[in-house]
């Protein structure tokens, strides 16, 4: 039988909330909605998809948002996530909308290429800023999770006019990278000028070299890579370095094509392993400079970098552990030993 996509009714809004909940990870089910605007599908009589939307209005302009689209995994491989999407679209058009919009996890290929077939274009945080002016930006910050989601992205599309983004060249999203990283960083101010200075620009220097290792493990694949900024979740990075902490935003190399297979995931997961690498280099190298040494606050700052290598679930998986999970399990308990190991013992 074939699926049957319709317009939600508010009796059905508990059951589609439940099935978000069953489809997402454990954290990100915690903000699935009781929805009041979606889409079902069905495969017979079970429920087996949906998508929620709502409206928001930014400068005089109507911007559809689509706010969750999930499908069941007994209904994976029938098209049911693309079906929805249309249906939800195509609506949100007829209804007026100037632009339709969403935000999407950086690493959750199958959601975000439905997007991009369907017209919408990834757009980085200063993309946003020539869209929509200041006013704009920050309330698309404050009314979806972006300001909140670790390694999730914006996607846009508008009715009048052509989207331009700068999500697609590497130098320019390595330079947002490092500026939206000295602006998480801006609070430890609040700890003295002097520190702050030593802490930001070492921090800087551990995330560079992050960066031009991940670029290393990418040669060793055949896969054509792109270096691209998941703009969401700068405020964890900023209550962390208001409080003295340090929690650093979701930046990594992208394979341009993706596909199923383990020797995809094997790419994946050997450029995630050369950035927790560079880590482990850089306390092994600072390993016989004295205690009081400058430099050892590298040491330090490299150690709690490396603990967010070894989070394969969502939030923290952006940054690199669950690349390294799914790749190979036996790698990833390698890597957890070899990091205990280091943070205990090493400097």
């Amino acid at each position: 039988m074939a699926i049957v996509i319709r317009k939600m009714v508010p009796e059905e809004a508990e059951a589609v909330r439940e099935l978000g909940k069953k489809t997402f990870e454990w954290f990100e089910s915690l903000f699935v909605p009781k929805p009041k605007k979606g889409f079902v599908a069905y495969d017979d009589k079970k429920l087996v998809g949906a998508v929620i939307y709502k409206y928001f209005r930014f400068n005089n302009k109507k911007i559809g948002y689509v706010d969750f689209i999930f499908v069941d995994k007994s209904a994976h491989g029938k098209g049911v996530g693309s079906q929805l999407l249309k249906a939800c679209t195509a609506l949100m058009w007829q209804e007026g909308c100037d632009g339709q919009s969403a935000v999407i996890r950086s690493d959750n290929a199958g959601s975000w290429r439905m997007f991009l077939k369907e017209g919408f274009s990834r757009v980085s945080a200063f993309d946003l800023l020539k869209i929509y002016g200041w006013s704009g930006m920050l309330k698309q910050f404050a009314k979806t999770p972006l300001f909140f989601a670790t390694g999730m992205e914006y996607y846009l599309t508008l009715k009048d006019e052509e989207v331009v983004s700068n999500k697609d060249n590497s130098p320019a999203q390595m330079l947002s990278y490092f500026l939206l990283s000295i602006l998480s960083l801006l609070p430890l101010l609040l700890y003295g000028l002097d520190d702050a200075v030593v802490l930001i620009g070492f921090t800087l220097l551990i995330l560079a070299v992050r960066v031009v290792f991940g670029w290393i493990g990418t040669l060793l694949t055949k896969e054509k890579w792109q270096f691209r900024l998941a703009d969401g979740g700068i405020f964890p990075p900023l209550i962390a370095s208001a409080t003295g902490g340090l929690f650093i935003m979701a930046a990594n190399w992208y394979p341009l094509t993706y596909r199923k297979g383990r020797a995809f995931k094997r790419s994946l997961g050997l450029t995630a392993w050369f950035q927790w690498l560079s880590l482990i280099v850089l306390c092994v190298v600072l390993m016989p400079l004295p205690d009081d040494s400058i430099f050892k606050i590298i040491s330090e700052l490299a150690k709690v970098i490396m603990l967010f290598h070894l989070v394969p679930f969502y939030p923290i998986s952006p940054i690199g552990g669950k690349r390294i999970w799914e790749w190979n399990k036996a790698v990833f308990f390698i890597t957890l030993v070899i990091s205990i190991l280091t943070i205990m013992f090493v400097g």
